[in-house]
């Protein structure tokens, strides 16, 4: 199987030096046979074989030996490698072309986003703790549906018990509801929940319970509310207000002029962070953006 690896090997050393096509030539041939069933009848891997085994020979003969013994099932083992490493290639360039990024660290995206549009807002608002005179400000589109943003509060919670003092952290909620059921619900209930003075209470309440709102009704939300020590006749007055549902329609509004089409999406001065960052991460893009106030 080792000749599927050096189809690509003599292949691009072809194109730079004549005396590496006879074996790109052979390998054509031997890959081919090999597709279709067939044994090579060509020396090619025999060559390479007695030429690995020879190299390895001087420095252990134990490893010499087993390379020759089990030489078809290593060239299998490099070959199934080299494919996964196409495959995930490929996986690179397809999110390079269509959301702006080769490896987005865990995102919730929807369909023909370009993460290279994400820009920062015009006007910082949102919910904010931490130091609002901080040098560093950093600013988190998400959306209380999606995964990742639940998996990256663990890290915006731990950066703001140990930085809080050094940043302004602020939150601007992107419900990403074409992709998540019950997105735009969750966050008008934040909305009610902030309005009663319960916010961080309510939002803890949304990323735990997350997994249930595929379905769940106003009720869920609710019930939720009266867990966290809301008054239930508030609540729910504020879910209907005018100016509860003009608040998100304002958060939507603003999540869409800054081109939000995946989260969390982090701004750290400025910088665009896309993913669910850990502490560490945010620890030191933090940092860094701290050296750089001074």
């Amino acid at each position: 199987m080792i000749c599927f690896i050096a189809l690509f090997v003599f292949g691009a050393l072809s194109l730079f030096s004549a005396k590496y096509r006879p074996f790109f030539r052979a390998s054509i041939d031997c890959v081919f046979r090999r597709l279709t069933l067939r044994s090579c009848n060509t020396t090619l891997e025999e060559q390479v074989k007695s030429e690995t085994v020879a190299a390895i020979l001087p420095r252990s003969a134990a490893a010499a030996k087993f390379v020759n013994t089990y030489w078809e099932a290593i060239s299998w083992a490099f070959t199934i490698l080299m494919f996964a490493s196409l495959m995930y290639s490929a996986y690179s360039i397809y999110n390079l072309v269509t959301i702006g990024t080769c490896e987005p660290a865990g995102a919730c995206i929807i369909t023909g986003c370009d993460s290279s549009k994400v820009i920062m807002p015009a006007v910082i608002s949102g919910y904010s703790a931490g130091n609002a005179s901080a040098k560093v400000t950093v600013l988190q589109f998400g959306d209380y549906a999606c995964p990742y943003t639940r998996s990256a509060e663990a890290g915006v919670q731990e950066i703001l018990l140990k930085a809080g003092g050094r940043i302004n952290y602020v939150f601007m909620p992107s419900p990403l509801q074409k992709i998540h059921a019950n997105a735009d619900a969750a966050a008008l209930a934040a909305i009610c929940a902030n309005s009663s003075g319960k916010y961080w209470d309510y939002r803890k309440w949304l990323f735990e319970n997350q997994a249930n709102f595929s379905g769940a009704g106003r009720e869920f939300f609710i019930g939720g509310a009266a867990s966290v020590g809301i008054s239930t006749a508030e609540f729910e007055s504020c879910l209907s207000s005018s100016g509860a549902l003009a608040t998100l329609d304002a958060q939507v509004s603003r999540a869409n002029q800054s081109n939000v089409c995946l989260t969390p999406v982090f701004f750290v001065n400025g910088k665009k962070l896309i993913g669910q960052w850990q502490y560490s991460q945010l620890k030191g893009a933090v940092g860094e953006a701290y050296s750089n106030s001074k």
